[in-house]
């Protein structure tokens, strides 16, 4: 795989119980997992921007609030089927974490 190609950063968010009743997501990392299938599974796209756009947490409020996220890299915006993506549990995903730089 080419990483110089994976230039679009995708959330989808699980907004149906149907995609929440599935036994389980899938855990780890994914490859080349079809976007239909997360849509047709209850998942709607709340973000889609290039790697040079410079994200601001504004812009992820529309992922938040869901049960499940799935974050995923498309080599273009019209590509249909992701990279390399992941599921991960909403709360955790958009957690505010404090990190320190002074400290070890």
């Amino acid at each position: 795989m080419d990483h110089s190609l994976i230039l679009f950063c995708v959330l989808l968010s699980c907004v149906s119980d149907f995609a929440a009743a599935q036994s389980a997501l899938p855990c780890g990392v994914l490859y080349n997992r079809d976007e239909a299938s997360l849509i047709t599974s209850g998942f709607v796209k709340c973000y889609d921007q290039p790697y040079s756009h410079a994200t601001t947490q504004a812009e992820l409020v529309a992922c938040q609030g869901t049960r499940e996220v799935f974050v995923g890299a498309k080599s273009s915006s019209s590509a249909t089927t992701f990279a390399v993506g992941a599921f991960g549990y909403s709360p955790y995903v958009f957690y505010q974490y404090s990190i320190s730089t002074t400290t070890a």
